[in-house]
């Protein structure tokens, strides 16, 4: 039966992995049922008596975790006195290396068998799903501010800004499937209102200037290909995004002094801060900023008392809780990644996944300014799926370039046909 097949178990433990990957907030339970389908997966290929995936990633890759979570553990030793901040805990040591396990998952599912287009689909499938209840659920409940399955527009809002590049780009890959475009066209306009209905002004400014920067790398590592027509249309039509955005935010804000200054975010910014200045090595515990700021760090003037749980800045987050020690180990992250990016698009320079990844990153990077992004579990789990579809294309990108010269033999050719000429640089 097929279903009993390795390949046909690869998809559906891979399209188990995305669902739950995203699933949180509205099931506890996601990621535990999709690692359960994996370990069902690792089992039924032990049984078939294929050898084990040999798992590699970029160097620079490597060293970002390396030193990022070398920083992490060392500065929680300073905290043993509460293991929540090791592990148990919302924010511990083990939670934020539990964070990219969703990317190793695919990449060990994937590594052997293409499942580029399961991946793709579920993403299609849960964008459709978030975006048309969203927007159902607003129409129908009158609602201030879309939240979809979530607990808070601001998650779907920061969803928005994986989701939108990451459609951009399947749009580029399926540009000659008149039927695939229409699908993924719709999409990219649902995800665009929803972005809009959730009213969240830091998703929706940190991506409209993500993709202007993108478009200008775009337009400056490909200025020969193109006309200067058609840089110039795409170059405005970024540079009209972001005043959109702009003019998006004003608009959700003006009438309302407290959220136009960004709700507490000011005290909260403030209070981490004084968490660090005494705090300065190790920060207050990687667990420890809820109990911190409730019990001695709040300031007068704060008008949601005990209702924080973290900074609302990536920065402040490692800042405060784990002192220069996390502070730095994130600020390196973000530089090796960034460098591995940079070498990406340098390669891959008409890759859409290349760009995609790039535009997701700067987003998570610049609305990191006001909200958790890469420390939150449920933000940087889509981050990494994101992640997995971008080194994926990258790694059979790199084995026909050494094996056959670019000529897509396989079976899923007609899906990723266009690879021949993206991955050209």
């Amino acid at each position: 039966m097929k279903f009993l097949n390795i390949n046909w178990g690869s998809r559906l433990a891979a399209a188990v992995v995305v669902w739950g990957a995203t699933a949180y907030h509205y099931i506890n339970t996601g990621m535990s049922i999709s690692m359960i389908a994996f370990t069902l997966f690792v089992i039924a290929y032990a049984l078939k008596n294929h050898a084990i995936p040999k798992v590699t990633l970029h160097k620079n890759i490597l060293w970002a975790f390396a030193v990022f979570y070398a920083c992490l553990f060392i500065s929680t030793l300073f905290h043993l006195d509460n293991t929540g901040n090791m592990y148990g805990g919302s924010y511990s040591f083990l939670s934020y290396v539990m964070i990219p396990l969703p990317l190793f998952m695919i990449l060990y599912i994937g590594w052997e068998h293409d499942i580029r287009k399961t991946v793709c689909y579920t993403f299609v499938t849960i964008g459709y799903a978030i975006c048309g209840y969203g927007i159902y659920e607003y129409a129908a409940k009158h609602m201030e501010r879309l939240d979809s399955f979530y607990t808070s527009p601001p998650h779907v809002g920061i969803m928005m800004d994986v989701f939108i590049p990451l459609t951009i780009a399947f749009i580029c890959y399926y540009r000659d499937n008149i039927f695939h475009l229409a699908v993924m066209s719709v999409l990219l306009v649902l995800e665009a209102v929803t972005l809009v209905l959730t009213q969240t002004r830091g998703a929706m400014g940190a991506l409209s200037i993500a993709i202007f920067i993108t478009v200008l790398i775009f337009l400056f590592r490909n200025q020969i290909a193109m006309g200067k027509t058609r840089r110039r249309l795409l170059g405005m039509g970024a540079g009209l995004l972001v005043v959109l955005a702009l003019l998006c935010s004003l608009r959700f804000g003006i009438h309302d002094p407290y959220r136009m200054q960004g709700a507490d975010r000011p005290f909260i910014w403030k209070s981490s801060y004084h968490m660090w200045e005494d705090h300065k090595l190790a920060g207050v515990g990687l667990n420890g900023w809820k109990n911190a700021y409730d019990h001695k760090y709040q300031l007068e003037g704060s008008r949601e008392f005990k209702k924080n749980v973290h900074a609302h800045n990536t920065w402040l987050i490692f800042l405060s809780t784990g002192g220069i020690l996390a502070f730095l180990g994130y600020n390196a992250y973000l530089i090796l990644m960034g460098m591995y990016f940079w070498k990406r698009i340098r390669i891959y320079a008409l890759n859409p996944f290349s760009w995609c990844m790039l535009a997701v990153f700067l987003a998570f990077v610049l609305n990191g300014l006001l909200d958790e992004t890469f420390s939150s579990t449920s933000f940087g789990r889509l981050y990494y799926l994101a992640l997995h579809c971008f080194l994926k294309d990258g790694i059979r990108s790199t084995r026909r370039r050494k094996e056959c010269e670019f000529v897509v033999k396989n079976r899923y050719s007609s899906f990723w046909r266009n690879c021949n000429g993206f991955c050209h640089a």
